[in-house]
């Protein structure tokens, strides 16, 4: 005889009981309430599809152009365009801003025609239906790109990677820069490459702009420095520390030397021979009327030799102290190029 374990449990009464007419009529209701849950899911959804605000809904990563609904060429651009981070204003991390449609795209160099290209696209596969909740990838992508870093950066790559075959070579190639720039862009300091920083000094007349290369090897004098902005604040604040010609030692990006010329003085703005470009390059995008030279403190000859021996009445340097030689080299510099008259004063 079999012996069943199960024979030696007797079962409990149970407090529970079932009205079996009941249970049958909850699962007749069960698939009302889920037609009706349907219809309100769709609802829903409707609605937030039609909602004017629907543009200050986060960005997920599905909301990016899918590859393999091969999208035009202007979609995928206006996009590369888009996720550009904000303008860095100061010192201060990248924030959104109030700018309208229209000044979004301008800023970020998206024709009409192109904005419209895009949408002509996109009506009908996604949220991004108007002008108003394209641009707002522009404010949104920051917070994409902190949420979904890991992804983000995989739908940058799987852009570079993909044969693209259904754009043009010429077209191919335009996206795989763009997007590799925006993939450089998310890498840190030292892999970002060239920006613009605005650069805003209460009393000055304008915005300074602030042209930033890549960090590569020990270049110091391409990075802006914070000491920068203040010893430009105050000079702006007490145009008095600034007197007759002023010549800027380690000038960097410029910010300081150009305040002094937008402030009206005859400015000079030196630097070593690789910081030159860049520094010439930040006096132009101004439009500032001074004047830019390589000028080593080790050895001044050639500066010297070309401008016959020049004094200046007020010498500005910030953040010059990274070498153990440069005390020294500074102090020579000074001796060397501030001229003897009541005026003559060095700004640090």
């Amino acid at each position: 005889m079999d012996f069943d374990p199960l024979s030696l449990f007797t079962p409990a009464v149970s407090s529970i009981t079932v009205d079996v007419a009941v249970l049958e009529q909850s699962v007749e209701n069960l698939d009302t309430v889920k037609i009706e849950n349907f219809e309100t899911s769709k609802n829903i959804i409707a609605l937030l599809l039609s909602n004017d605000d629907n543009d200050l809904v986060p960005l997920h990563i599905h909301d990016l152009p899918l590859l393999r609904m091969k999208p035009a060429f202007v979609v995928l651009h206006v996009f590369l365009k888009l996720l550009a981070p904000l303008t860095v204003h100061n010192f201060e991390p990248p924030a959104e801003t109030d700018k309208d449609t229209n000044a979004t795209f301008d800023e970020k160099l998206i024709s009409p025609q192109e904005a419209k290209g895009a949408l002509e696209w996109l009506h009908d596969k996604g949220r991004f239906s108007s002008s108003d909740q394209l641009a707002s990838v522009a404010t949104l992508a920051d917070l994409l790109r902190k949420t979904f870093a890991a992804q983000y950066n995989g739908w940058l790559t799987r852009l570079i990677s993909s044969d693209l075959d259904w754009l043009s070579e010429e077209d191919q190639d335009s996206i795989k820069t763009l997007a590799a720039l925006r993939l450089a862009e998310n890498c840190g300091r030292t892999a970002q490459p060239e920006f613009i920083r605005h650069i805003d000094i209460p009393g000055l007349s304008k915005t300074i702009y602030l042209k930033e290369p890549s960090l590569t090897s020990d270049k110091l004098g391409l990075k802006t420095w914070g000491s920068l902005f203040i010893l430009g604040r105050r000079l702006a604040q007490t145009v008095a520390y600034l007197k007759g010609t002023v010549l800027e030692l380690g000038s960097g990006t410029g910010l300081v030397g150009m305040v002094a010329g937008v402030l009206g003085f005859q400015t000079v703005l030196t630097d070593l021979a690789d910081i030159v470009p860049n520094l010439t390059d930040n006096v132009e995008l101004n439009n500032i009327d001074a004047t830019v030279d390589n000028l080593d403190w080790s050895n001044p000859k050639s500066y010297l030799d070309k401008h016959n021996l020049p004094r200046y009445t007020t010498i500005i340097l910030s953040d010059p102290l990274y070498s153990s030689k440069h005390p020294a080299w500074i102090v020579s510099m000074i001796n060397t190029f501030l001229e003897e008259s009541e005026d003559a004063r060095k700004d640090v």
